[in-house]
């Protein structure tokens, strides 16, 4: 078993945790923004894609029952899965800064990548797209459907009631994959659902400001012969694709691995090894600058470098790791990537290195220590503010009378074995003979 770089490698590392403070702009000019990432799933008799997995630095699923999201956890690979998403990019699709704001587009041109590497017969254009089109269905729809349900009555409301006879009996009547003959029919279907463009503006709120987007779509095909597979990195990030993510956020990637039937469900890791390392921050910033699959291949091949190996002896793969109050920076973590990759790592870095940060001589006077302050000097207003803060303060207080309690009960206990004849030092140096 395999955990995630960016959230076990250091479990024990001193930096802060900061969750999707945007990036400095790179040589294009374009920041790494903070990525949300959902996984959105069609199994075999549903008649829309379900959101069962996301992520925003740790992995989310939605539990067995299907009413609730689990707790954020620390993700757990299977180093099977790595390999094999890591030869899914190899020989599959890859298609990079697609200029689209159209989603019908976008599918239309994976598939015909598909058919023009002859990975899919011509004939399965259509009923490909009509899957891939079908609607997006998320968690929290199915929670206000089921909170919905349990507040309305006949008796009490009527209407409410009939609302949601009308949603159920729009899911039952929705077509189905292998009844869907045309776009058209998945479009008229979309356009009718109630729930279908409402977005969950509560989670929006927890991302931070400037956030974008990746969907991950997987799915068991039976009309298949051999799984498929696109990467898609759009050239704008687009926030006109109605649901297909729960939050509205513009779009930045898309994934997806179709595949025909298999035990164990290996598409579903394969969309959960994707969204891993989505969730990554290095492999987020080496992804937004991928000019061609070999950068692709390369940031993979820097996660699997960076991340730990369980012995599956020795661990439980069902107990759910909880997330750490604090992980390596990315800083230090490119800065650990440049030395085990031979580069020369400049010694004036802007990361804080504290008191290990080492005095050189210079030969001048107190040269060494105004070296050192002027290196440190950016932080210590920083240092000023972090002595002022309200946790630090309490921390002060707590351990000033923590220390002085002790003393004043001792002080009483002293004085009153000795009856009060309890003296200082000063008073017997200096004392006047009499």
């Amino acid at each position: 078993m395999l955990v995630a770089a960016n959230e076990m490698d250091h479990f024990f590392a001193g930096a802060d945790f900061n969750l999707g403070t945007p990036e400095p702009a790179d040589e294009h000019g374009a920041e790494s923004a903070a990525l949300f990432c959902e996984m959105l799933e069609l199994r075999p008799g549903q008649s829309s894609w379900r959101e069962t997995v996301r992520w925003v630095k740790f992995e989310e699923d939605v539990e067995e029952d299907g009413n609730r999201w689990s707790k954020p956890f620390v993700a757990a690979l299977k180093l099977h899965a790595l390999m094999e998403l890591r030869n899914c990019i190899s020989s599959g699709s890859v298609l990079l800064d697609l200029q689209t704001n159209n989603l019908n587009e976008i599918w239309n041109t994976l598939v015909n990548e598909w058919v023009r590497m002859d990975l899919v017969p011509a004939s399965y254009h259509e009923p490909l797209v009509a899957t891939l089109m079908q609607p997006y269905r998320h968690q929290h729809q199915f929670q206000r459907s089921i909170i919905a349900r349990n507040k309305s009555s006949d008796v009490l409301d009527p209407a409410s009631s009939s609302s949601m006879r009308k949603y159920n009996q729009s899911l039952a009547t929705m077509p189905s994959v292998n009844s869907m003959s045309s776009v058209d029919t998945l479009s008229d279907a979309l356009s009718s659902s109630p729930t279908g463009d409402k977005t969950n503006k509560r989670f929006f709120k927890k991302l931070p400001p400037g956030s974008e987007a990746a969907s991950i779509l997987v799915a068991e095909l039976e009309f298949l012969r051999r799984p498929l597979t696109g990467f898609v990195r759009l050239r704008d990030a687009s926030n006109t694709f109605r649901g297909l993510v729960e939050v509205p956020v513009p779009v930045r990637y898309v994934f997806v691995a179709l595949s025909p039937k298999t035990k164990g469900n290996r598409v579903r890791e394969l969309g959960r090894t994707m969204g891993t390392l989505f969730s990554d921050e290095l492999f987020q910033h080496e992804v937004s600058k991928a000019r061609d699959r070999h950068d692709l291949l390369t940031a993979i091949d820097d996660f699997m470098g960076s991340s730990t190996v369980l012995p599956p002896g020795e661990w439980n793969p069902k107990i759910r790791i909880e997330p750490p109050t604090q992980v390596q920076s990315k800083e230090s973590r490119t800065i650990q990537k440049k030395i085990l990759d031979g580069e020369d790592v400049d010694d004036h870095s802007d990361e804080h290195t504290g008191h290990g940060a080492e005095i050189k001589r210079t030969g001048r006077i107190c040269g060494g220590i105004m070296d050192d302050i002027k290196r440190k000097a950016k932080w210590y207003l920083a240092d000023f503010k972090d002595a002022l803060h309200i946790q630090t303060i309490a921390s002060i207080i707590f351990l000033y009378f923590a220390s002085m309690t002790p003393l004043v009960t001792f002080g009483g206990l002293m004085s009153t074995l000795l009856k009060g004849r309890m003296v200082g030092t000063p008073w017997h140096l200096f004392k006047i003979p009499s």
